[in-house]
């Protein structure tokens, strides 16, 4: 008894058929889930920032932010406004005004710098 020929070219071009709708369902579900929802400081964090600076600009207020544990989570969206908005944005109010320093200069009083008198 001879067995039968097997066309191993019909039997791979078929499982390639079967398998292709697969993988690629498999290669969209991976692609977005690069693009996390949230920055955290536990994981994905925005190109360029340190785990120390956006720790510092969410206790600063700098965007908002949420807490789960130890983890700090941050909206994309709201990261990215604040980064377009322009990172470093001057203090609303100066504390230490002209009118201050005249004051201060008339009352004969130094002004110290730096915590040194």
């Amino acid at each position: 008894m001879t067995a039968p020929a097997i066309d191993l070219d019909a039997l791979l071009a078929a499982l390639a058929a079967r398998l292709a709708p697969l993988v690629a369902r498999e290669l969209a579900a991976t692609a977005t889930a690069a693009e996390p929802e949230f920055y955290t400081s536990a994981g994905p964090l925005p190109p360029g920032m340190s785990r120390r600076a956006f720790l510092d600009h969410a206790r600063r207020g700098s965007f908002p932010t949420s807490k789960r544990g130890k983890v700090v989570y941050a909206a994309r969206a709201d990261v990215a406004a604040w980064v377009a908005g322009g990172r470093r944005a001057a203090p609303a109010n100066d504390t230490t005004g002209t009118a201050d320093l005249t004051a201060l200069a008339a009352a004969s009083v130094a002004r110290s710098v730096g915590g040194k008198r």
